[in-house]
């Protein structure tokens, strides 16, 4: 998940990168290390991306934390998977600790001495101070990252605390730079991959359920790992509504299993029943899914990523979030926000937000919107949706999402 600020802007001290750092030559062996979940790593796969073809003959592994690792699974840029496991919830503190320990001392196994280089492309605040001594316990001769909670001096090439300015993108961009003057700038989208049993899997859902190949379908993912980031049901089912009118469309609710509850109250509340898709879809499967979609309506999270990497046009809520989808999209779409330069109220006292959110995952009903979704009214989004539906012509169902888009960003 992307950052999320509760005040203003925090001021990082600045840092200057290690002195002296050695010059990177021609690694053949290159780690690199992404946290997050899966919108998060999907951010990162323009990066990943550039480093294959600027080091096309290289062997290079990413180190992903198990939130994320679906995103990456059918990625050609990869060689190798490694999946690091971030938390133990719900177990004895005495076994969940021996766990990390263990799970700690595998992956140090699996990294030591494999590799020439290592990147560490990780979001500054969702991430540790064990990814940087991960990095030096591979033994790598090159270690390129962002000084995270004083663990800077555990790398070859420290670029310091980052700057609250800078986007992830951004501070991405930088990082690369010193890893080889890699720059993703020439096809900065994201990047999604599946299988032709996905594609299929997905035709047949879709059919199974009544949509045709010639229907309009628009989906709606309202779910989000906090209840502060999503958006009231009602909200939703008047958008829904209205569409289907308008549209003669066919609604399709998305998500995963355990926001069948979430599902449930946006159907209940709408007039024309839409058909709800929760928890049917692998990642793989839903990109399939979307791609089939005239317009996707999402949250600030996997599948606001997921349709902007399939090119559909795409309507996405955020919150104290700054939109970040500028760019990064294969076509239409836009990012509403309209809580500029105002702070949550709910959001502030929370108390997960003040532990930076050590509990993955928080669903408390009265905090609903509290993250600055509350400033989002129907009519702003119906605004958005009806300009891109009107503007986009049907899905191409054969396209390999390749074409790019104009952008459209509403405040």
């Amino acid at each position: 998940m992307a950052s999320v600020l509760t005040g203003p802007p925090r001021s990082r001290p600045p840092s200057a990168p290690t002195a002296a750092a050695p010059v990177i030559d021609d690694p053949r062996r290159i780690l690199l290390m992404i946290t997050g979940d899966i919108a998060d790593v999907m951010r990162m796969t323009p990066h990943v991306k550039a480093v294959r073809n600027r080091y096309p003959a290289a062997f290079i592994a990413a180190l992903v934390s198990e939130r994320g690792a679906a995103a990456l699974q059918h990625c050609p840029y990869l060689d190798e998977l490694i999946v690091r496991r971030v938390s133990c919830h719900g177990r004895p503190t005495w076994q969940s600790a021996w766990d990390k320990l263990s799970h700690f001392l595998e992956i140090w196994r699996r990294l030591w001495r494999r590799f020439d280089l290592v990147i560490a492309l990780l979001d500054l605040d969702a991430s540790g101070p064990l990814w940087n001594l991960l990095a030096l316990c591979s033994g790598a001769r090159w270690r390129v990252g962002y000084d995270i909670h004083g663990t800077g001096r555990l790398l070859t090439h420290n670029l310091g605390t980052g700057s609250d300015a800078e986007s992830t993108h951004e501070r991405m961009r930088r990082l690369l730079a010193v890893a080889g003057t890699i720059d993703p700038a020439d096809d900065p989208c994201l990047e999604i991959w599946w299988t032709d049993d996905d594609d299929a899997a997905a035709a047949r859902l879709l059919r199974d359920h009544g949509i045709a190949d010639e229907d309009t379908v628009v989906a709606i993912c309202p779910g989000s790992d906090w209840s502060c980031q999503q958006w009231d049901p009602a909200h939703w089912a008047v958008v829904g509504d209205t569409l289907a009118a308008r549209y003669q469309a066919r609604i399709v609710i998305l998500g995963v299993a355990d926001e069948a509850d979430l599902a449930s109250a946006l159907s209940q509340r709408m007039t024309h029943r839409p058909i709800d898709l929760t928890g049917c879809t692998t990642l793989g499967q839903l990109a399939c899914v979307l791609r089939r979609c005239r317009l996707a309506l999402t949250l600030e999270s996997a599948p606001c990523a997921v349709a902007l990497a399939v090119g559909t046009p795409t309507v996405a809520l955020f919150g104290s979030i700054p939109v970040w989808i500028h760019g990064q999209h294969r076509g239409p779409a836009a990012g509403i926000r309209k809580c500029e330069g105002l702070v949550p109220t709910c959001f502030t006292l929370c108390k997960l937000a003040k532990m930076e959110r050590s509990v993955h995952r928080c669903k408390s009903e009265p905090c609903v919107g509290g993250d600055g979704l509350t400033w989002i009214q129907p009519h702003d989004v119906l605004a958005v949706a009806r300009q891109l539906i009107d503007a986009a012509p049907p899905m191409n169902r054969e396209c390999d999402n390749l074409a790019v888009g104009n952008s459209v960003i509403a405040r």
